[in-house]
């Protein structure tokens, strides 16, 4: 026969409570029980099989308290409501609030970076939540580790554990947002919130009435299935990061299956690469692939060592490459919004690894493109997509500046163009000039050309990497021109890049190809 008691008792704290749980869960014939310690008489309730007044007395004096008189017993019929009286939706506001403004803050942040990457959601998320619960645990720091002991496996043997747990999520709350040592971060948070999911599931197994410790004592919030919810949830988002980042964050590997090919575009186009007088390559491109290793990623301002993988599409490792321009690869590193640029040259390892150093200089989504030629085959060009963690500011829009004059580096440039009737085909041609307007005569050649352009659409998704044509007007050596096809009309931003003694001087502009034809 079920049987519901409540009793009168000087268990005043949770620290009392913690004292009689060990007596009051070794009574056989109690299944559950609960103690109110907001309430005026600090009322027992137990439930169990054929249990007592002199069984309930007795566990709760061996801990040394006393049930002072015996205040209801309720009947089986009733004792059943109670047990399976569900919380309700207001229940957990303060929860669902703390959630809700977690998530409104995270999505505000990604749409003001341009766009959501699911990866840095995830680690902003995360890294909120540690610091927001952390904050609460604070406040009653001796109060969440007599209700954290009343559940969690390990602070019920070391209570020690409930003081330390606030402030190891306030340190994974720290490193999630930082993106310090994301593995490490993943694997504690992994262990931490799996041993506290297994506290609550004994727990809700024992149909035990008692507080849930998530948000410290300032809500008095029951332990249920939404607990466990909680603590499974944010488990599973770091085991689901750390199997991303099994994929994605290697070392220099010989198996270039250990690389994650992260949103890859393959540039087959024809005419991408333009060399001299050479106005469009013929040459059919196989689909290649470029991979990053995304722990060689650091956040924005530290210095990275990228390591890079080329695959062709049979998914062979390419290894080796003819040089062109005085370089095996050219790698051009842009941010979506187009307001950063770098163009680098990596070394190639024996095993196909390229490796370079970068400095990310503002977080957000950034494309790579990889301009090469394997030996003995046409030009290509591989591109990836990368997402930097840091400050994320959001790009200026485009402004179309040309046919007309633009500023560069310490430089003037009147651009003008050439176009075919479609639109596609163009010749873009620099006159160089000083800061004082004058014409620049003393360009030097910079990797074999008297100029390299590099163009990309405003969605990122079509790239043109040009050098400069041979022939110039005579009179005209601050003149140099480069040849162009656009895949697509709309806008582009271009940056011309030309060389004066051991200064490389680039020259950003953007065009509208549509108003072109």
């Amino acid at each position: 026969m079920t049987t519901s008691l409540k009793f009168r008792t000087n268990l005043n704290c949770n620290t009392c409570v913690a004292a009689v749980k060990p007596h009051l869960d070794n009574e056989p014939s109690i299944t559950s029980w609960d103690v109110d310690i907001a309430a005026s008489e600090k009322t027992l309730t137990v439930h169990g099989n054929d249990v007592s007044s002199d069984k309930v007395r007795d566990a709760v004096a061996k801990a040394g308290f006393k049930v002072l008189n015996q205040l209801e017993s309720v009947s089986s019929q009733r004792s059943e409501e109670t047990l399976t009286e569900q919380p309700t939706a207001t229940t957990y506001y303060p929860l669902i609030l703390i959630l809700a403004f977690l998530i409104g803050v995270v999505t505000l942040l990604e749409l003001k970076s341009g766009g959501i990457a699911w990866g840095r959601a995830m680690s902003n998320f995360m890294g909120g939540f540690f610091l927001v619960f952390s904050f609460f645990k604070l406040l009653d720091l001796r109060g969440f580790a007599d209700s954290y002991q009343m559940y969690d496996v390990v602070a019920q043997r070391f209570r020690s554990y409930g003081y330390a747990y606030p402030f190891i999520e306030l340190l994974l709350g720290m490193a999630y947002l930082t993106g310090f040592q994301p593995v490490l971060t993943n694997v504690v948070t992994l262990i931490v919130m799996s041993i506290s999911a297994f506290g609550v599931l004994k727990s809700l197994v024992a149909k035990r009435k008692i507080r849930c410790a998530c948000l410290g004592t300032v809500f008095n919030l029951p332990m249920s299935t939404v607990t466990l919810v909680e603590d499974a949830l944010m488990a599973g988002m770091a085991a689901f990061m750390l199997f991303i980042g099994s994929h994605n964050q290697v070392g220099l590997d010989h198996n270039p299956q250990h690389f994650f090919e992260k949103d890859r575009i393959n540039m087959q186009t024809p005419a991408l690469h333009h060399h001299g007088a050479h106005h469009k390559d013929k040459n059919v491109h196989l689909p290649t692939s470029l991979f990053v290793a995304g722990e060689t990623i650091n956040p924005a301002g530290q210095p990275s060592e990228l390591r890079l993988m080329l695959k062709s599409g049979d998914g062979t490792v390419i290894k080796d490459f003819e040089t062109t321009h005085d370089e095996r690869v050219h790698l051009v590193i842009v941010r979506n919004g187009l307001d950063t640029f770098a163009h680098l040259h990596p070394q190639i390892r024996s095993d196909g690894n390229l490796v370079v150093q970068y400095a990310f200089p503002v977080g957000g989504i950034y494309r790579l493109y990889a301009d090469f030629q394997p030996k003995g085959e046409s030009h290509n060009t591989a591109s990836t997509i990368v997402d930097v963690p840091g400050e994320s500011p959001l790009a200026p829009e485009l402004q179309v500046n040309v046919p007309g004059r633009v500023r560069g580096e310490d430089w003037i440039a009147d651009i003008t163009l050439d176009t075919e009737a479609d639109g596609r085909e163009s010749i873009i041609r620099f006159a160089l000039m000083d800061a004082q307007g004058q014409p620049i005569q003393s360009l030097m050649p910079y990797m074999s050309a008297r100029g390299h352009l590099q163009i990309v659409s405003d969605d990122g998704n079509h790239y043109v990497h040009s050098h400069s044509l041979d022939h110039e007007p005579r009179n005209s050596s601050h003149v140099v021109s480069f040849h162009a096809t656009f895949q697509k009309r709309g806008i582009y931003k271009g940056w011309g890049q030309f060389r004066v003694g051991k200064a490389i001087r680039v020259v950003p502009f953007v065009i509208d190809t549509r108003s072109q034809s």
